[in-house]
């Protein structure tokens, strides 16, 4: 939207003020107008507020017949009335062009003068604060737009957006769920609220920083040459393989209880819970932990509750061989999770392991069990049951929406540190990697693979993944976030990453608007006038352009007087 200002000319003071968006105040000489312009491609409802000093037409016309408008001539009006003090109406527009005006045509005016479009508008009686909330079946982007007859301060999910303005709004990617925006008014105000929903696909890329955990990640999404496609896949087992022929690393101040020279490898997967009591996201981490120094191994695993941010496991929700741990959050919580470690044994390279997580359900409850092959055989170390009545329970990847905890749903295959958050220099690094999961009795490998992991702390700083026939290399080298991996093992540089944002997500993934219950009116009668009239003489509107040549001109004029007044009176001294 944007709209022209009208001038006014004094000799003593000269003042040129330009503004653009949705909130417009200042003055229109009498015969002057000041206008928005809006279009949709589709039907949308415009909301106005206006406060004028004097009587004033407000006027809505066809983009098509501002031309007639300004030259006089005879026009067709949507709205059209005098109004003389402050007000607020919504109108209801068919797809297209238009021109909203404010004209002053008697007599000077000073006028605050604001325009807000959307759709499905709500109408609001308030004094004080209330949320407005919309139910997200997906990971969108969630767009509110607001118009009041005071100044309105926003909320997003608490956070401040814009104050003191009384049109406005946001724009924002939420995951699915209840989005609450919260509209705070300076006083007794009536609001139009105004809201679209998109629904998306969370965007790995917008998860990358230097020293994330580096190998083979799925994130729901395929890429190829055509693009990004959303392929969800969900699984009862995955399985990581990995040689490892060479690997050193070093940290110089490592996490408290983490060694100066640890390594891990791991497999993480989001599981997802269905129950009648609430479903339930944890993400499980099953691991290869490395001393490059003592060339001791370990296995690992953790079960972390992804269901809410900063939420924890229990003791009498999370069984297994393992103990409870806390760890602060960045928020100030201590988080609860479940961890085990097997006893330290000695490895020598090359180092050929297979990690296999899985999940089954024992009579209603999810167990997920742990493991490694060795010598042709899975060993689970650790089988965790989580006392969650269940239907149903799976590994999930997801571009759909993201875990509770803001993580995406993905499948990670990773080298990063050893544990604690640490993120390991690897001065030596040559590993074959593949991961793969189960379907109808077969493992298959996913569409395509990411190179870095976002859900684990755990990082490297110099390592890079390159293609193999088989799956992956890991070696020593530059970070590469920006390219993907083909199970043929080709690489290449993965689509715009606009393209994430797509429309094709499932037809059952819509979205409703709720909002607290409060008075709503239906738009004013006038919304369906229509009319061919001349308008009251008036003198259109200016351009900057030609106000700053009627400016020079006035300016010369002053000179060329002032000049000739003073030889006057020097012919005259």
């Amino acid at each position: 939207m944007a709209y022209r200002l009208g001038f006014a000319l004094a000799i003593s003071v000269l003042a040129i003020i330009a503004s653009s968006g949705i909130a417009a105040a200042g003055y229109i000489p009498q015969s002057y107008y000041t206008y928005y312009t809006v279009n949709s491609s589709s039907s949308f409802s415009l909301g106005v507020y206006y406060n004028v000093s004097n009587s004033s037409v407000l006027t809505i016309i066809p983009a098509s017949e501002f031309a007639a408008y300004g030259n006089g001539g005879a026009y067709t009006t949507l709205y059209n009335s005098t109004v003389s003090s402050s007000g607020m109406d919504l109108f209801n527009l068919s797809r297209g062009d238009y021109y909203v005006i404010l004209y002053a045509y008697s007599n000077p005016v000073s006028y605050s003068f604001y325009v807000q479009q959307g759709h499905n508008p709500k109408t609001y009686y308030a004094s004080r604060s209330f949320n407005y909330s919309v139910y997200l079946l997906n990971y969108s982007l969630v767009n509110i737009s607001y118009l009041g007859s005071t100044p309105l301060n926003i909320l997003s999910q608490g956070q401040y957006v814009e104050t003191d303005q009384n049109a406005g709004g946001l724009s924002t990617f939420a995951n699915r769920g209840v989005y609450n925006a919260t509209i705070i008014p300076s006083g007794s105000s009536k609001i139009y609220v105004f809201s679209s929903v998109s629904p998306s696909l969370v965007n790995p890329l917008n998860f990358t920083q230097h020293g994330l955990s580096v190998g083979l990640v799925y994130y729901g999404l395929k890429f190829d040459s055509a693009g990004i496609s959303p392929v969800p896949v969900k699984t009862d087992e995955l399985v990581g393989k990995a040689t490892i022929n060479s690997i050193s690393a070093f940290n110089a101040t490592p996490p408290v209880n983490s060694s100066q020279y640890g390594a891990g490898l791991q497999l993480n997967a989001m599981l997802r819970i269905i129950s009648p009591y609430g479903n339930r996201t944890y993400w499980v981490q099953n691991v290869l932990s490395l001393n490059t120094s003592s060339m001791q191994y370990t296995y690992n695993d953790n079960v972390w509750n992804a269901s809410s941010e900063d939420a924890s496991v229990s003791r009498s929700t999370v069984s297994g061989s393992g103990s409870m741990l806390s760890f602060p959050t960045p928020s100030g919580v201590k988080q609860r999770i479940y961890a085990y470690q097997t006893y330290a044994k000695a490895y020598s390279l090359p180092i050929n392991v297979t990690l296999v997580t899985s999940v089954t359900q024992n009579a209603g409850t999810p167990v997920v069990h742990f493991g490694y092959i060795n010598g042709g055989q899975v060993t689970y170390y650790d089988n965790v049951t989580i006392s969650v009545p269940s239907s149903s329970a799976y590994l999930l990847s997801t571009p759909y929406y993201e875990a509770g905890n803001g993580n995406p749903y993905d499948f990670e295959l990773v080298f990063g540190g050893s544990s604690n958050g640490e993120v390991s220099y690897f001065s030596r690094m040559l590993s074959s990697i593949s991961l793969y999961y189960e379907s109808g009795g077969k493992l298959l490998p996913f569409p395509s693979y990411l190179t870095f992991g976002s859900d684990t702390a755990e990082g490297a700083t110099d390592l890079t993944v390159v293609s193999s026939p088989t799956g992956a290399l890991v070696t020593t080298g530059t970070e590469n976030y920006n390219e993907y991996i083909l199970p043929s093992g080709q690489y290449k540089q993965p689509a715009p990453t606009t393209s994430v944002t797509t429309s094709t997500v499932p037809s059952t993934s819509t979205s409703t608007v709720t909002s607290t219950a409060t008075t709503t009116i239906p738009p004013p009668s006038t919304t369906v006038q229509s009319s061919s009239v001349s308008p009251t003489p008036y003198v259109s509107g200016v351009s900057v352009e030609e106000l700053i040549a009627v400016l020079v001109i006035l300016i010369i004029a002053l000179l060329i007087i002032g000049v000739a007044a003073h030889k006057r009176a020097n012919r005259g001294a």
